[in-house]
Parts: C-alpha cells; sequence; structure tokens
C-alpha cells in the first residue's frame, strides 16, 4: 500500500509539471538578403528569422538555440551563425525569434550554378532550427522548426527570394531523451557583428 501511493503520489507530481509546461511552435519565418557584408567580392547573405510562440501554460526560462542545419539542394553549404534571443524567459502567448545568417561564398555560388545546368533556375532551401530552454521546474524543453522554401538563381549575382513564402512546421520534442541528445548550444554561439558592415 505504501509502495501504490508514493507511486501515485510521483505520477500526480509529473502530471501537475506537466499541466504547466511551456510549449513552442512554429509562428513565421521571413528572410531576406542582407546588405552591406564583409569580406570576398560576390559573396551573399541571407538572413531568415523564425519565429516561435509559447503556447503552453508556463512560462520558458533561458531560451536558446540548441543547434541550426541549413541545405541547399539537399547539402549542407554554406556557414552556419545563429542568433541567440536577448529575452530572459518567454511567457504564455510571446513570441519571440532567432535568426540564421546563410552565407554563399562566391565558389559555393559557383558550384550551384553548375549543379543548376539543364534544371532550371529553382534551388530547395531548408532551414532547422531547434530552440527550447527550461520550465519552472528546471526541465529541458526543445522544439524542432523547420522552413523550406527556395531561391531562384537567375545568375551568381542575381538571385531572387519567391513571392510566395515557404512552409514552416514545427515538432514538440516530449522524449528526455531526444532533447538530452541535442548538441551543447554553447558549441553554436558564433558571433555574427564581423559579418555586417
Amino acid at each position: 500500500i505504501a509502495w501504490t501511493i508514493i507511486d501515485e503520489n510521483k505520477r500526480r507530481e509529473e502530471d501537475t509539471k506537466d499541466a504547466v509546461k511551456p510549449i513552442l511552435v512554429a509562428s513565421s519565418c521571413k528572410y531576406e538578403e542582407v546588405k552591406g557584408i564583409k569580406g570576398e567580392v560576390g559573396t551573399k547573405v541571407f538572413e531568415c528569422i523564425l519565429e516561435y510562440k509559447n503556447v503552453g501554460k508556463g512560462v520558458l526560462f533561458n531560451p536558446m538555440v540548441f543547434n541550426i542545419e541549413y541545405s541547399v539542394d539537399g547539402k549542407e553549404l554554406g556557414k552556419l551563425q545563429p542568433t541567440f534571443s536577448v529575452n530572459s524567459s518567454v511567457d504564455v502567448d510571446d513570441v519571440a525569434d532567432n535568426s540564421v545568417m546563410i552565407v554563399f561564398e562566391p565558389n559555393v555560388l559557383s558550384d550551384i550554378m553548375q549543379s543548376l545546368k539543364g534544371r532550371g533556375n529553382t534551388i530547395p532551401l531548408q532551414v532547422v532550427m531547434y530552440v527550447g530552454g527550461k520550465d519552472m521546474f528546471g526541465r529541458d524543453v526543445a522544439t524542432r522548426l523547420e522552413y523550406k522554401s527556395e531561391l531562384i538563381f537567375f545568375s551568381v549575382d542575381n538571385i531572387q527570394l519567391p513571392l510566395l513564402g515557404g512552409r514552416l512546421t514545427s515538432t514538440v520534442l516530449f522524449s528526455e531523451e531526444d532533447i538530452n541528445n541535442l548538441p551543447d548550444a554553447t558549441e553554436l554561439a558564433l558571433d555574427t557583428s564581423e559579418l555586417l558592415e
């Protein structure tokens, strides 16, 4: 009987914690070409800003980016430069965002143009970002945000974004194992201040 009571109390405590857990879901995404880039002539940089909203019933503390990946035409290309949210917390119904600077150096652009020969001029772009933080009990929270769109290559110097946006999805990670397998956010704390003039 004692073990049953202890087990029920633990289960009740977990249910209570889950009831006030912050839940992040994709809100919107916008991206545009960034002007005034330092470095080699011919480098193109696009900034992708992914917004997410806390639709749960608890505050998210210490919001951060766990991992960012992006691919063009199914291949990982360029450099990843995440920026971190300045918020110390994301309250219920609050919207936060993080941006990715997608850098295309001249040699990468030339490779893309070569690969497009005979295939048209539209190439798929995919950005994946894991965001999260801590709930009020110190447990980890994480969500996978994925944005899919296209870049239209008329030439190496003339790359257009489609008028219509892309497709944005979010997957909340409830499994502790999935969350624990994410890389350490500090490994991705790259500085973007030197990139822009």
